[in-house]
Order: C-alpha cells, then sequence, then structure tokens
C-alpha cells in the first residue's frame, strides 16, 4: 500500500484526486492510504482520507514545525500538493 500525504486536503485540487483514486470502475483507491492536511476541519474532502491533520495556516510561524512532525509521524511514500 502506497501512503500518500495529500496537503491543503480541502481544496478544489486535493478532492479532483480522492475523487481520481475512487473512480467508479477505475478505481486506485483500495491502494492508497491517504494522509490529509489541512487548516480548515470542517471542509468535506477531509473526511474522504484515512487519516486527517488539522495544521496552522501556511502562512502562520507554527505551519513548519507542525507539518515536519505529521511527516515524521506518517512518513508518507508521496506527497500531493492540493494548493
Amino acid at each position: 500500500m502506497i501512503r500518500i500525504l495529500l496537503t491543503s486536503s480541502g481544496s478544489l485540487v486535493s478532492q479532483n484526486i480522492l475523487d481520481v483514486l475512487s473512480y467508479a470502475g477505475f478505481s486506485r483507491r483500495a491502494l492508497v492510504d491517504i494522509v490529509g492536511v489541512n487548516s480548515l476541519a470542517d471542509s468535506p474532502s477531509n473526511f474522504a482520507c484515512d487519516r486527517c491533520h488539522a495544521v496552522p495556516s501556511a502562512t502562520s510561524s507554527e505551519f513548519r514545525d507542525r507539518l515536519t512532525t505529521i511527516l515524521n509521524m506518517e512518513a508518507p511514500d508521496l506527497i500531493l500538493c492540493g494548493r
């Protein structure tokens, strides 16, 4: 199984990535473990991830440290930038 970390998991780009992975008849969703990170906790696409971590806004001084912690904890095989 491939672990994908998806930044800004609530964005339209991320939603499209999640939709493609789950596309009926060509689904690859069962082959990936999706970890989302997003600063907006109530974004609907967050719930399509296997796990989702809340992060401060990317413009915040705390963002880098929080993302580094998540990267070390989750050890993704691939990072896809949703924004």
